[in-house]
Formats: C-alpha cells, sequence, structure tokens
C-alpha cells in the first residue's frame, strides 16, 4: 500500500493552489520579516525553520556548513569576488570550467570561462527573471567580466557586477541541480543502470549482487523525486521560474552525449592529461582522480574473477551478461538519451568489447557516486538567500521570502544521509560464485579509499576552501538521497 499511497498523495499535493506571489509586496517581500532586527541577515531567519528538527539519529534535517561563505566572503553586504572564485574552481563549478584562447579585457588576458548563456532562451514566468550569464576568469581565477543574458558585457566595479554575480551564481547552482544532479545523476544513469540490472540479470547473477550496492535506494528516491521534482506543480517546478516545466523534462535528456563522453576529462587518462594546468588542480578533478582510479581497479577486479566464466571460444556463454550489454543500451535510447556503445549487445568477446562494457559501467559507477555526491551538494549555497536562488524577481538581487523557502526544502529533501562508499558490504557476496574472490576483492578496494580518505583529508588542512566531496567517507555508494 506504501508506494501507491505515497504517489497519491504527492499528486494531492500538486493539485494545490500555485502563486508564485512574486509581485505581492505586502506578503511576499523581506521588510516585515527583519524589521525587528531579531534576524541579522535573511538566512538566519530562514534556518529558524530547520533548527527544531532533526531525523531520526539526532543529526539535523538541513545538511550542516560545509563553508561558511558569509563569514569568509559577505564584506561591507556584499560579496567578495573570492566566493565566485571558490565556486568556479574549488567546488561545485570547476566540471564546468573551460579554457579561453586569445581574449582580453582592461589590459587582462581572459584565461577561463563557465558559460550558460545557452540557458537565456528559456522562457520564464510573469515577473522572473531569465536564466543565464558567461563568467569569464584570469589565469588566476578571479572573475573578470561577465555577458549578461541580453549580450552586454558587465566589468568587474561595474554598478550592475554585484546583481550580475547573483545571476551567474544562481543559474550555476540550480542548472547543476536540475541537469547535472536530477537528471544525468538520477534518471540518466541510476535508472538506466537499476532497470538493465533488473531486466536483464538473473537474481542471483553475481554481476546483479555485486552492482546493487551502486544502485542501493535508486528506484525509491526516483519515484519520489519525480513527484517532487520532476512533477508540474510540485515544489522544483514552483522553485523554478521557467514556464513550460514539462517541455524542459523533455528536453533536457536530448542534451546529453553519451555518458562516457561526459566525463571523458575525468575518466580518460589521455583527456585528463590535455587538461589546462589550473583545471586540473581543482580539487573535483584531483581528488576525483583518485576515487575514479580505484573504481577502475575494482572493475578490472570483478572482471578477472568473472570474465573466464562467461566466454568460451571467443564467444559469450552468459546469455545474462548478453542481455545486460543489450539493456544498457535500450535503457538509455527509451530515456532519450544519446549512447555510442551500440556493439555492447554483440557475442563477442573480444578485448575492446570487454573494455567498452567497462567503460560503460565505470561511467555509470563513477557517475551514481563521486559526481553524485560533487553535484548533489547544495546545501551551503541555498541557506543563503542572498548567495543564490532558484527563481527571483528580474532585478532583485535575491529570491522573496516564498521563494526562498521552496529552495531550501529541496535543498534539504536531497540530502539526507545514505550508506557510504567506504562501508562493509561484503554480506551481499555471501554465497554466490567466487565469494571469497569478491570478498577480497572489496577489502583491497576498501583499502584504497582509506588511503584517498587519508590523503584527500591531508589535502583540505592545507586548502582554504574545504572540499570533502570525493572523500569516500562522505560519498554515498548510490543515488539514494
Amino acid at each position: 500500500m506504501l508506494l501507491p499511497g505515497m504517489n497519491c498523495y504527492m499528486s494531492a499535493l500538486r493539485a494545490s493552489p500555485f502563486d508564485d506571489m512574486l509581485l505581492d509586496d505586502g506578503n511576499n517581500t523581506w521588510s516585515p520579516l527583519l524589521k525587528s532586527g531579531k534576524y541579522p541577515r535573511k538566512k538566519d531567519w530562514l534556518m529558524t525553520f530547520y533548527e527544531q528538527y532533526t531525523m531520526w539519529d539526532g543529526t539535523p534535517v538541513y545538511p550542516p556548513v560545509e563553508n561558511n561563505f558569509a563569514q569568509m566572503f559577505w564584506k561591507h553586504d556584499q560579496w567578495d569576488d573570492q566566493l565566485e572564485k571558490a565556486m568556479a574552481f574549488d567546488l561545485i563549478g570547476a566540471h564546468r570550467l573551460k579554457p579561453v584562447h586569445d581574449r582580453s579585457v582592461g589590459g587582462e588576458t581572459l584565461a577561463f570561462v563557465i558559460a550558460q548563456n545557452d540557458l537565456s532562451a528559456m522562457e520564464v514566468r510573469a515577473g522572473f527573471a531569465k536564466y543565464g550569464s558567461n563568467m569569464y576568469f584570469s589565469a588566476e581565477g578571479m572573475p573578470l567580466m561577465i555577458v549578461t543574458t541580453d549580450g552586454r558585457e558587465v566589468l568587474r566595479g561595474d554598478k550592475d557586477w554585484q546583481y550580475w554575480k547573483f545571476v551567474w551564481r544562481s543559474t550555476l547552482v540550480s542548472s547543476i541541480t536540475l541537469v547535472d544532479h536530477l537528471h544525468l545523476a538520477h534518471f540518466h544513469s541510476a535508472n538506466t543502470l537499476a532497470r538493465a540490472i533488473r531486466k536483464s540479470l538473473h537474481h542471483d547473477h553475481p554481476i546483479r549482487r555485486f552492482l546493487s550496492i551502486f544502485t542501493f535506494g535508486s528506484i525509491w528516491v526516483n519515484n519520489i523525486a519525480m513527484h517532487t521534482l520532476l512533477g508540474p506543480k510540485h515544489v522544483l517546478h514552483r522553485s523554478l521560474p521557467f514556464q513550460e516545466f514539462e517541455g524542459l523534462s523533455d528536453a533536457v535528456p536530448s542534451g546529453f552525449p553519451d555518458l562516457w563522453d561526459w566525463h571523458k576529462d575525468i575518466l580518460d587518462d589521455e583527456a585528463f592529461e590535455a587538461l589546462p594546468a589550473k583545471i586540473k588542480e581543482t580539487p573535483y578533478y584531483a581528488d576525483g582522480r583518485l576515487l575514479v582510479q580505484a573504481l577502475k581497479r575494482l572493475l578490472d577486479d570483478v572482471s578477472g574473477i568473472y570474465a573466464p566464466d562467461e566466454c568460451e571460444n571467443g564467444r559469450i556463454k552468459d546469455l545474462d551478461i548478453v542481455r545486460f550489454r543489450l539493456a544498457l543500451v535500450e535503457e538509455a535510447v527509451e530515456g532519450g538519451y544519446t549512447s555510442t556503445h551500440s556493439q555492447l549487445g554483440g557475442l563477442n568477446c573480444s578485448d575492446q568489447n570487454n573494455n567498452m562494457i567497462l567503460q560503460s559501467v565505470l561511467a555509470n559507477l563513477w557517475t551514481v557516486t563521486g559526481w553524485h555526491r560533487h553535484v548533489g551538494t547544495v546545501g551551503d549555497y541555498y541557506a543563503d538567500p542572498d548567495l543564490a536562488a532558484f527563481g527571483w524577481k528580474e532585478g532583485e538581487l535575491g529570491p522573496r521570502p516564498k521563494q526562498t523557502m521552496l529552495m531550501s526544502v529541496v535543498a534539504a529533501f536531497t540530502s539526507t544521509p545514505q550508506p557510504k562508499l567506504i562501508e562493509d558490504y561484503t554480506h551481499v557476496f555471501k554465497g554466490m560464485q567466487h565469494e571469497d574472490k569478491m570478498v577480497a576483492a572489496w577489502k583491497k578496494f576498501r583499502g584504497e579509499l582509506y588511503e584517498i580518505q587519508k590523503e584527500i583529508r591531508t589535502r583540505n588542512a592545507k586548502r582554504t576552501i574545504k572540499n570533502a566531496h570525493m572523500d569516500p567517507a562522505m560519498v554515498e555508494c548510490s543515488v539514494a538521497v
């Protein structure tokens, strides 16, 4: 009864009145909430709604602060430019950095960009500002110029600089939440992997057992997300400004390249080495590479255990594996995603085909673990309405109270604690074929993860901006949250 009951409840919520109140200057403004002086900043007012609530284990409902941005960067009632540098190079935006060639402004060279103006074409509801803006950075990582949604160039120090920085920050965090987190990690990778496994592999197949660690909770959490984050008139739709919300969800998947190509810069050795040094040094790449390489070695070990049982005279004899290879492609295509690995369904046991399946699985495992943690940790940004927002009135430097509350609910909902990658899952292998070898492989993997944890914590001790999103004790084993 639980699942259909929850579906009915969620549908009823979506039927509640949908009023943005964006132009209501009487009931949806900050002045009456802050005039008493009890709350020094909007963030202080917002957090009072969460302070009294905890999980069953006593941890706060709203995720604890990782970096106190206001303490570091809020100066004279505005954000220092070091904030955008931190977001782009040290935290959530690093995977979107691209090098710039032969462009300068005001005598300074533009070295990097995070471009988002492709989002400015998306229509918004009445009164809301559009998403977009491209921010250009110096070789040292400092923001120098923003190209606005209408094509104007705003330089550091211009009168509109703070407003367009807010637009850029909000677009960055919100689009990553919607595209990179929700659609890519949850619906593309986790759904594809979970469905392919369950459709093709026998319930006691050793590969299904192994991969169940990485699909734990995926179906459950994605069912909830279909309502709250994809369903029209639910909380994410009400938080975001977009006019055609259902059309947005249909359009996003078609813009994704193949999963391996999406992550190629961090998964492929040659592609990683070709990146500029400044990008390679970001925690996302520097720490993420440690995790990627450990996952790759784990897959190589598992393949070495079962490959001899799967192949005979150069052909696959395990029909479940044949169906699994086919299902990985079919599920991606059915979801509207690009898949360049059409050969996965072949019966050939060649090294090329085996490498292709391992690439595909590695791309999925990375997406539901380290990548998911990197793009899904947004509590610090949405706890402070002055820093970023899902939706805001055009020209206003921050969201209004109703939009702030809706935004904070999404951040809290997507931050509940779940099992971590570094935990002991050897019970999953009990009684299965080659149990002893699989237990040994997982123990070896955990040993590597503890070394990675130690290295990342050593690095963080030297960092001003802490980033533990690749720490295996922080990375979830799946997208269960």
